[in-house]
């Protein structure tokens, strides 16, 4: 397991310091934006849109990453990428190519099939929790995803796991969120690995 490296501008740290706690108010919402606001004025020269303009959408910064080749090919297969380009404020736990690879044999084949497209939507939107978090901000509790399900995230010892799932990859800023990688594909509460195993054996 990996611990979270954080990495913010030394001014932008003292600034978090002397907000007394506003950082840990809230692990998803406009904390980031407060804070920045805070440290360049309300009309400083670097808006939260010229910040966000620096980078691509979620599925651009997936598709640049090599750990997430496997990720940015579901998502396309589960017809999500309009989605997850769309404006908005996104935290994405994203599995590397790693974890999908752990899956049981045939398991990312099944699910790649057109007939199966909605298992695959609902696993990857189980992933994606409304809000933008990055690792300075985000804290343990039960939040709704995408998917409608809530998911369990705990922050320890300067890790994050997400339903068991651990934090290896944090803070890859998008314009329309941000992403984590994590170690596993987690599976909503009413999707089962035995029914993966299902679809697997239906091919």
């Amino acid at each position: 397991m990996k611990s979270l490296n954080i990495k913010l501008p030394k001014a932008l740290l003292a600034t978090i310091v002397s907000l007394g706690g506003l950082a840990t108010v809230s692990a998803f919402g406009n904390v980031n934006r407060a804070v920045a606001n805070e440290y360049m004025g309300e009309s400083g020269s670097m808006s939260q849109e010229m910040m966000s303009s620096n980078y691509e959408t979620i599925v651009g910064e997936l598709s640049d990453r090599e750990s997430f080749n496997t990720l940015a090919r579901a998502v396309e297969a589960a017809g999500l990428a309009d989605t997850l380009q769309n404006t908005g404020e996104y935290t994405v736990f994203a599995p590397t190519d790693q974890a999908f690879e752990a899956l049981p044999p045939g398991t990312l084949e099944a699910l790649l099939q057109p007939e199966n497209q909605e298992t695959l939507r609902r696993i990857l939107l189980y992933h994606v929790v409304l809000g933008e978090a990055d690792s300075s901000v985000i804290s343990s509790g039960f939040f709704e995803t995408a998917e409608g399900s809530g998911v369990d995230i705990d922050v320890a010892r300067g890790m994050v796991e997400v339903e068991g799932a651990t934090v290896v990859e944090a803070d890859i800023q998008a314009s329309n969120g941000v992403i984590h990688g994590i170690d596993e594909v987690i599976l909503p509460p009413d999707i089962s690995a035995a029914e993966l195993q299902q679809l697997t054996a239906a091919q």
